[in-house]
Formats: C-alpha cells, structure tokens, sequence
C-alpha cells in the first residue's frame, strides 16, 4: 500500500476549511504503538496458548442433550433443526512464513460462536434486526477504532438491533491486498475483532432472550428482540443487499437537531446541527432516525460505506463527549467489557508465568483469581452444533490454544434512568432523551479488572515528536475522555496564548539535557510540598448535640459525609500566555507531551505525592466516621489513631509494587527511562493537612440552624527512606521491577496486537499517568472511569 502523508491522510477525513483546527491529527495517523513490529524483548516462535489455569474446559465427552438455562435451550432447538453442513468463514493464510499473521483461525472461531448456527428464523427464538456501520474508518490506528466501534455499538443497543461486529481495518482493500506497508513495515491489511476483545464488542456475551421457566417447545415463547452482536459475514449471508435499507451518515450530522429532536424539550439546541451537537444529542438524534418510518421495520439496516460517521474525532477530542457518558457507561458495550483469551494469556504468561512485574503483581493476580465471588460453575458437558463443540456455558475452542478468562456471572444493574448526569448541560436533563433499559446476559468469559500493585506510565516516543510539534501550533487541549472535570480540576490543560509583546523572562522552559539527571536521586528527599484536604461529615440531631462537650453517648448518626484534596494542578504551573510560538512549542512538547527523562521522574514524583495524599485524606473520612458512629468525640481518638495509621501506612506501601512503562520507544530509551526511575522512587517525605469539621442539626424542627464541632487538623508526617518496592532477582544489582513493553515475551500472531496489553495492564494499574493528547491514554482511562477508580489515580503528564 503507498504510504501516505500526514496532509494527504488528512484530505481523507476532513473538508479543507478544517485542516488547521484541533490535535487530532493523531486520529487520522493512528496510535504509533499499533503497528510497531520492532522486534520486542523476547520473541518467541514457542507454540502459541496460555498456561493459565482458568481455562474453561472442554474435556467432557460431547452431548446433543445438554439443557443449561436460556441458551442450553437454544443449543436444543438448534441440535434438532440444524442443518448438515453448514459452511464456515476462512481466509487462506499467507504463504511466507516471514509475512504478518492474517488470522484465518480467529476469523473461523468468530463464526463458530452459536449465534452464527441458529435457525435463520424460528418461532421458538427471537427476532433479530440489524444494524452494520460499512461507514466505519479505516487506515487508522487501533484506539482510534475502538472509540468509533464502541460507539456505533451503543447506538445499535440503543436502536435496539443487532450490532454487526467488523474487523479492524488499515486497508479496505484487504481482498486484493492482504498486507499493507505502514512505515516501512508489512502489516495486515485486517484484524479480527476476536483477537483483541471479548466481551459484548467481541462478540462473546449473548443477550439472554429466553426465559429459563418457559418450556421452547411452546409456541407462545417469542421472546423480545435478540441483542447479541453477530459478524459482518453472518450479516452478509442473512441480509442480501436487495434486502438492505441504507441510511446516509452525513445527511443526518448535516441536518438541524430540530428535525429530530423536540425543541420545547431542549430550547438550547434550536439552531444547531447534529454534528455539532454535544454527544446525548448526537445519540438521541440517531435513535430517533433509526426510528423512522423508513427504517424502523427494516431487518437489515446499514449505514452507507463512504457516508461521513456519527461519531467523529473532532468530538472524541472534544468536552462534548462527556454529555453521552451516562449512558455509555451502563451501555452493555462497557458493563460487559472484556479483552480477549489472546491479550489475557500474553498477560497471564508474562505477568504470573515469567513474572516481569515481580512477585507481588503476580500474587495479586493469583490471589484475586480465588477471591472473586462472581465465576460462574457450569455442569461439566458439551454441546455439539454443525460439528463445533461447545463448552458448558457455549463457547467454542479459542485458537491456538488460548483459555478464557474466568467465566463470570454478571451483576445486575440499577434503572438507567437512575443516574444522573456527570456534567451539566444545557441539552439534557438527568434523565436520557431516549429509551434506555438493561439487558440481561448469560455467564460469559471476562478478563479481571481489580487493580494491582503497578504504577504504570504510557510515554510516547517515535515520530509521534511529529505531532507534538503540531499540537502546540494548533492549540489542541486533551481527549474528550481524559478532560472529565473530576480529571481536569488537577490536570486541566490549556493551551497558553502568544503575546510577542512579553519579554524573554515571562515564561522560562526548562531546557535540560537527557542526561542532566545529577539531581534526580535527591529530589524526593528535598521536596516541602505541603498537600492539603478537606474532611465534613454530617450528623442526624441528638439530645446531646447541644453539648459541645459531651460525647454523643446517643451514638449519632452520620447522615452524610464529604471530602476533597487538593494536590499538583497544572494551573499553578503552567503559563497562560507565552512570547513565542517557539516558547509555547517548547513547553507543549517537553512538559504535557514528550517529556524527557528528568520531567517523567518529576511528574512520577508530583503523582506519587497526590496518591498518598489523597489515599491519606479518605483515611482520615473513614476513620472519623468511625468514631463518631461509636459516639466518640472527635478529640477522643487516642491510641487508636496511631494504630489505624499504622494499618493504613503499611497497606499503602504495598499497593506500588512495580513500574510499567506502556511505550513504543526503542530499547535504548527504555533502559534509559529504566535506569532513571529506579534513581528517583527510592526515598520520599510526605506532608498532608487535612481539615475536619463535624456539623449536627439542632433538634428543633422548626430550625434550619446547625451546630459544628471545633473544626480540627490531622496531619501526615511520613517519611520513607526506602521504598518496599520488589526487586529483580535475576538482576545482580537488586534493581527495583521497572519493566516496560519492550520487555514482554511476545509470539508471531501477538506482535501486531500487543498494544492491548498495555490497555489492559494501564486498566488494572493502582496508579497510572497517561499522554493526554493520545487516544490510547484516552481509552484505558475511560476503562478506569468505567471501573470506578479516583481520580487521584489517573493522572497526565
């Protein structure tokens, strides 16, 4: 495939009249990482597959009789009406051993999975209508995908059709071109989806239709519309174009929001077009056009190939992502989120087999295996369909011997209409502007997302200094889903403005060398920063609350309780105004974009102190309420605090175990980085104030008065000579485990795919520090979001 220019990508996506706007010119380029076949750490051609134990089992003799609930049922139906030799989906692999996997075994496992060998109709199974996006980019990296993918699967829940599940895709040609060439390199022209995710973007969880209680034999057991995602070729072979309603992308980001949406309801969008709509808008727009008359009874639905996109980078960029966020998070997109057996067992193999994160990750992995009250038990059969052997809970063999993740039972989910808003907007209100509902899905392999011991850092290298340099002159700010507020109230970036009429001293960047690191190892050591929170806790009205100085004997109830902590903002530090485009160049590119050796330590540093501080404030919260609900005054915590303390030092110095460097920089560097960290972690004072206030409504009704306790100060003294991180032991010096992507152990068909373990390793990391002009940061973020991690943990450079 000709390599092209950053221009000439550009001209693909966007009208001329925008090619100066916005960073996302890293949308169009893709993530760096994706596609860097360098060789990587130990590369191994050992026969592929994963040791880990969980592996769902298939070792029971197969059966045609298995009856599990809802989909055993299906498997029944299916046995007794299935046809002989049904075809399955292949793709000749390559003939040169030297070229890029093409994955023909993972295409064949996505039409193995059962939704692809029912019936195509059937009184006893539900009605399926469909949506395929043919409109979905391409030539992009894999993260730029994923955000368009999610998306457009949401859309289809909320349209309530089937999501046609695509392979990621470089080169659309990839029939007469199986391999492309980006940067030099061969890569293929198309992944399956099946090779990085599981879960419902993966196809693997299906929507549970049918209901246990109800014999399928009878006739009356129509069930309501099945969810549950299915390939583009098994779209291809139910849906003949003749049969296919196309809807136009453009014509609807084109048209007024009026047109779709009540303007009584919403006065503030009267005037705006759907692509400039904030994203519940864009949603709310689209659901009503797939509602329309000329679609709404449509099977087959696709979105024209070449018709623009509902979802754009220029708002996965943008704070107008944050309005649809409600929804998304209870779409089952993301509450049934998983990776794939293939990411999950690199991970497993190198984080437990090998161990390159040290001992303590791998016990924490192990150990939150056994824990987890939410796996699933199957009763030990299999189920034949067309000749595909199905486990207990119906899944076919992943290739190359890969195991599941643990299979889990999924929780059940409040009313989306519940939750309200993260943000204000003027556009919605805390209820959605359309019909949300959950759905209910059978037992499903998913990976684990309990955070582990790991300080994991995603530092860019490469040509991605290219778009650094493009970013400060365009002014870009950070993605959409890293610029939430709970994020942006410490690290809200802000691309200073220029005024040439300033003098040379109004903004100084730091211009160090690489190597100008003789001050690294002392810099903790040195530090007087001072972190402050705040603590309030509320009380129900007592007797004794009049009494200043009694001992709410009565044992009062805390009605309420807040808290709030401070640490490093980005607005202390960074200029609003500069005096050059150079100047803001400089700062752009060494502080928030591609800082060198001796910023990362200073940031890692600056984040080390927020986590402690803010982890030492929540303490504080807990611990005061404790008293208080055992009707202990304030003052009265003696001993007792010292030994809770005590508690909480020991287990915070054993949640940062090891560092991960996500990366696609060269060996070298990541030595280098290596060899400066393990300089600059070692010793660390902290210092955290933080103000207590307990206020106790009077006891007369008829008042709005409140009384308060004297307002009191706890205070962190702590210092750490050492930190108990683990240590190499194969290293002879006793390093601290500094490991960084460099360093996994990857096979052939693993290479292409390997920034995912990054995502999932940045996913489950206790503390993470992340590009926030990268759309791979701006994803393992939303994952964390997702997994209700604080905000204290996820910081940007």
């Amino acid at each position: 495939m000709e390599e092209k220019s950053s221009s000439t990508l550009l001209r693909l996506f966007v009208p001329p009249s925008q090619y100066h706007h916005h960073h996302h010119q890293e949308l169009w380029q893709g993530d760096l990482e994706d596609f860097d076949v360098e060789e990587q750490g130990r590369f191994s051609e050992e026969s592929s597959g994963s040791s880990e134990s969980t592996t769902t089992s298939n070792s029971t003799s197969p059966t045609t009789t298995t009856r599990t609930p809802s989909w055993g049922e299906i498997f029944s139906i299916v046995a007794a009406e299935e046809e002989e030799g049904k075809a399955t989906f292949k793709v000749d692999g390559g003939g040169n051993p030297n070229d890029p996997p093409l994955y023909p075994e993972y295409f064949a496992y996505e039409e193995s999975l059962i939704q692809h060998h029912l019936p195509a109709s059937s009184s006893h199974l539900p009605k399926k209508r469909y949506i395929h996006y043919a409109n979905h980019n391409y030539l992009l990296g894999f993260n730029n995908h994923l955000e368009e993918y999610l998306l457009n699967a949401h859309l289809a829940f909320l349209a309530n059709r089937t999501f046609v599940a695509h392979e990621y895709t470089w080169n659309p040609n990839w029939e007469n071109e199986p391999f492309s060439n980006w940067n030099g390199r061969k890569i293929p022209s198309r992944v399956p989806e099946s090779v990085v995710l599981g879960g419902w973007l993966g196809g693997a969880v299906r929507h549970e239709v049918i209901s246990s209680s109800t014999p399928p034999a009878e006739e009356s057991t129509v069930a309501e519309d099945d969810l549950t995602p299915v390939s583009r070729p098994y779209y291809d072979s139910v849906c003949p174009t003749s049969d296919r309603v196309y809807v136009n992308a453009q014509e609807v980001m084109d048209a007024y929001l009026s047109e779709y949406v009540d303007l009584k309801a919403y006065p503030g969008i009267e005037g705006q077009k759907v692509g400039q709509a904030d994203g519940m808008m864009v949603l709310k727009a689209w659901v009503e056009r797939l509602n329309r008359e000329d679609v709404r009874d449509a099977k087959c639905v696709e979105v024209k190939s070449g018709s623009g996109h509902a979802f754009d980078f220029w708002l996965f960029g943008s704070p107008r992502l944050h309005a649809l966020w409600p929804s998304l998070v209870q779409s089952p997109a993301l509450q049934h989120w998983s990776f794939s057996p293939l990411i999950y067992g690199i991970f497993q193999r190198n984080l437990v087999d090998k161990e390159i994160l040290g001992e303590s990750v791998k016990r924490s992995i192990v150990e939150g295996l056994k824990k987890s009250s939410k796996k699933a038990t199957g009763g030990g059969k299999v189920t034949v369909v067309d000749g595909i052997e199905y486990d207990e809970f119906g899944y076919p063999a992943y290739p190359s011997g890969y195991g599941y993740p643990p299979v889990y039972n999924p929780s059940p989910l409040p009313p989306p209409s519940s939750l309200e808003s993260e943000e204000d907007s003027p556009t919605h209100s805390s209820s959605f502007p359309f019909t949300q509902r959950n759905v209910t899905v059978s037992p499903y392999p998913r990976t684990p997302d309990s955070p582990l011991p790991i300080l994991a850092l995603h530092l860019r290298r490469g040509d991605f200094i290219e778009h650094c340099v493009n970013l400060a002159e365009w002014g870009s700010e950070f993605m959409g889903f890293v610029s939430f507020k709970e994020f942006s109230e410490r690290d809200g970036f802000v691309s200073p403005g220029v005024d040439e009429s300033l003098g040379e001293d109004a903004f100084n960047v730091e211009d160090d060398e690489e190597d100008d690191l003789e001050d690294v190892e002392s810099t903790t050591s040195l530090r007087k920063d001072v972190a402050t929170g705040t603590v309030q806790i509320h009380l129900s009205p007592s007797p004794a609350s009049s009494n200043s100085n009694s001992n709410l004997g009565s044992k009062p109830k805390v009605t309420s309780s807040s808290s709030s902590f401070r640490g490093h903002r980005f607005s202390d530090t960074d200029p609003r105004t500069v005096n050059s485009v150079e100047t803001k160049k400089r700062f752009v590119i060494g502080t928030h974009c591609y800082p060198n050796n001796k910023q990362i330590v200073k940031r890692v540093q600056e984040v080390v102190h927020d986590w402690v501080g803010g982890r030492y404030v929540n303490f504080v919260k807990s611990f005061e309420e404790s008293q208080l609900r055992f009707g202990l005054n304030l003052h009265n915590g003696g001993g007792e605090y010292e030994r809770a303390l005590e508690r909480w030092k020991e287990d915070t110095l054993g949640r940062l175990k090891a560092i991960y460097v996500m990366t696609n920089g060269d060996k070298e560097w990541a030595g280098q980085v290596r060899d400066v960290m393990r300089r600059g972690v070692k010793r660390w004072d902290f210092r955290v104030e933080v103000d207590v206030g307990v206020s106790v409504p009077t006891s007369d009704e008829a008042s709005s008065s409140s009384e308060g306790h004297p307002m009191r100060k706890r205070v962190l003294e702590w210092t750490v000579d050492e930190w108990p991180w683990d240590l190499h032991s194969s290293d002879t010096a006793g390093g601290i485990v500094i490991t960084t992507a460099r360093d996994l152990g990857l096979r052939k068909e693993e290479k292409y795919v390997a920034q995912a373990v990054d995502m999932y390793i940045g996913q489950r990391s206790e503390v993470f520090i992340g590009n926030g002009f990268s759309s791979m940061t701006a994803n393992v973020v939303m994952l964390r979001k997702k997994d209700g991690l604080d905000s204290v943990q996820t910081r940007f450079w």
